[in-house]
């Protein structure tokens, strides 16, 4: 098993409880992270390592479109689930490992990555 099959497992099996921390959910951390970048509408937004999608959602109604990918299909399965009940269409998920992302280079004006660096 790789290590990134193990970190896969892991998260996938603490997918409920990782997504419900008020760290992952705290609005006022996305919105300083928002104006920090200095996200305007016509942005296009990747979140690398996004887990349930939480700040995807966030910016979801304040970009052109918002991406996020994730190693973990469980909280990729959460996300989308949060994005049908908020109704989201601009956004997209994927899985995918972040090395080796689905998308060309230089394909969104904005890149975030808030929690994985530890990986």
């Amino acid at each position: 098993m790789t290590t990134k099959d193990k970190i896969r497992t892991q998260f996938n099996q603490q997918a409920d409880q990782f997504s419900g921390h008020s760290f992952i959910r705290n609005q006022k951390i996305f919105a300083f992270i928002y104006q920090f970048c200095g996200m305007q509408v016509h942005d296009t937004l990747l979140d690398v390592a996004c887990g349930s999608g939480a700040f995807v959602l966030f910016c979801g109604d304040k970009v052109r479109r918002a991406a996020g990918c994730d190693l973990s299909d469980d909280l990729l399965k959460i996300a989308r689930n949060q994005c049908r009940r908020q109704k989201a269409a601009n956004l997209l998920l994927c899985q995918s490992d972040a090395e080796h992302l689905p998308y060309k280079d230089n394909g969104f004006s904005m890149v975030t990555c808030r929690s994985a660096f530890h990986h």
